[in-house]
């Protein structure tokens, strides 16, 4: 059936309900195009009368949503969504023979994207509706009278609730990865996970990868309040491809935050080098607008914020300047206005040592002799209490240390001297540290551990009974035993080489 008159029939009203109807939905989602126009598919009315009598999807269309979607319904949603599911990037995909599947990719995809909110029927505010969708969305799809896309045999409906099931996983991703929580290794971990687990071997990673981007960039973008999101997507995806190249594809079973922190550090490099760009970039913002606009740089644990009256912009790249600020219990900073091109010089030359990881005696030191700070706005002690991470914590040490760690998967305890009295046991701290800091501040500069902040094991310690037996004193902490890491009380966020040294 060619697209014009499939378009002609798919916006017949005559059609409605019928067995015509129903093949119409199936032949759209069919198309080899790159994408649904609102040609092909119609009106949104248009797009109801195509979906089957007594197909719960149209039960969607009464049912509210989280204020992001402004006030668009869920079935409204899809309808959006599927327009613009663009499969252009991966339409060569479809020539990969996948055993024991009929349909294309491309409409497998569809299909997914048709029922992917389905199970907001249960509750259309329940974060966990990806896993619900599917099991609602599995018996639908075993009737073809019903689903209006044809029969689907088990491969073809197990890939197709698979994408249902992981289809917010990127979305989530790229909330955490901005804001800090989740850091290169373990985002390219959880796609792992999802992925390579149930997908078709005669799929890569990254081929998986590609169709999930698709189906996240639509979803994404149908949804107003997401902008922010939608905005880094792309970045966090190129991100994301750049890691699953370098991964070479080791297989599940072998992997452990180890292999990728070591297989992750090019493109961990890259986005070194692009942080490195920020401060001269920001300084000339300031230069721009320091004699028109009144300036004030805050500073949170995932951003620098740029405010002026008009507003502020929040960079994420400016983590690091902001994390410095802050270890110096500075919360934010006005600027003066008229700044002269010695001031302008200062200012970029205390943003710089900020980003390269200088902390908080020296920078308070620093900031009291300039004459670019207005005023600075230090943070009270109990919200710096508040801001706190607990359970986080970080073992500095050096590459000969961190092989046999990672080889025997356990930090082991050492006897340590210190005010005349030998312990066993580790040394932990819960700050982020370059390894000129780590230097500096935990080994006190002493040259005989020199060399032991150049790599980093961090982790949460899930149990509260193993986390109370770790002696806090100041940024010092001291367990007197071994920790295993593959103990399932701890949890690895990061172990390689100390990504904060590329900040330099």
């Amino acid at each position: 059936m060619s697209i014009g008159p499939l378009a002609k029939l798919c916006q017949s009203r005559s059609q409605r309900r019928s067995q015509r109807a129903n093949a119409c939905l199936q032949g759209l989602l069919g198309l080899r195009s790159n994408n649904i126009s609102k040609r092909l598919l119609g009106s949104y009315k248009n797009f109801k009368l195509l979906i089957p009598a007594g197909n719960p999807l149209l039960d969607l269309e009464i049912l509210p949503q989280h204020d992001a979607h402004d006030g668009i319904d869920p079935l409204r949603h899809t309808y959006n969504a599927l327009l613009l599911l663009d499969t252009g990037d991966i339409e060569h995909l479809n020539k990969t023979k996948i055993p024991g599947f009929k349909k294309s990719l491309i409409e497998l995809i569809r299909i997914a994207m048709l029922y992917h909110d389905i199970g907001k029927l249960e509750g259309p505010f329940d974060t966990n509706h990806p896993e619900k969708s599917a099991k609602i969305a599995r018996d639908i799809l075993k009737d073809p009278s019903i689903s209006g896309v044809g029969e689907l045999n088990d491969k073809e409906l197990d890939f197709a609730l698979l994408l249902i099931k992981s289809h917010d996983l990127l979305g989530d991703l790229s909330k955490d990865y901005y804001s800090g929580k989740t850091n290169n290794a373990e985002g390219l971990f959880k796609i792992r996970t999802v992925f390579e687990k149930y997908m078709p071997k005669s799929l890569t990673l990254e081929q998986l990868f590609l169709i999930h981007t698709v189906i996240a960039k639509a979803d994404i973008g149908s949804i107003p309040g997401l902008k922010k999101v939608r905005n880094g997507l792309n970045r966090v995806t190129e991100l994301f491809l750049q890691l699953i190249n370098n991964s070479h594809l080791i297989s599940l079973n072998k992997i452990s935050m180890t292999n990728y922190a070591s297989e992750a550090q090019t493109p961990l490099t890259d986005e070194m080098r692009r942080l490195n760009r920020f401060t001269p970039s920001l300084v000339t913002l300031i230069q721009q607008q320091n004699n028109t606009r009144e300036i004030r740089l805050i500073f949170s644990q995932d951003s620098l914020e740029y405010q002026t009256e008009f507003g502020g912009i929040e960079y994420y790249d400016g983590r690091f300047i902001a994390r410095s600020f802050r270890r110096a219990g500075i919360k934010n900073i006005k600027l003066k206005s008229f700044l002269s091109n010695a001031e302008i010089n200062a200012l970029k030359d205390i943003l710089r040592s900020a980003e390269n990881g200088e902390i908080a005696p020296l920078m308070v030191k620093r900031l009291g002799g300039l004459s670019v700070i207005d005023r600075i706005e230090e943070i009270a002690a109990k919200e710096e209490k508040e801001q706190s991470i607990p359970g986080f914590y970080k073992h500095y040490t050096n590459l000969e240390n961190f092989t046999r760690i990672t080889q025997n998967n356990q930090i082991d305890a050492q006897p340590h001297s210190k005010n005349g009295e030998v312990r066993e046991g580790i040394y932990l701290t819960g700050l982020s540290l370059s390894p000129k800091e780590a230097a500096d501040i935990i080994f006190i500069a002493n040259p005989e551990y020199q060399d032991r902040s150049t790599h980093v094991i961090a982790f949460d310690i899930l149990d509260p009974e193993l986390d109370a037996r770790i002696e806090k004193t100041g940024i010092e902490f001291f367990i007197e035993k071994e920790l295993n890491l593959n103990d399932r009380r701890i949890r690895v966020r990061y172990s390689g080489e100390n990504p904060m040294q590329f900040a330099a």
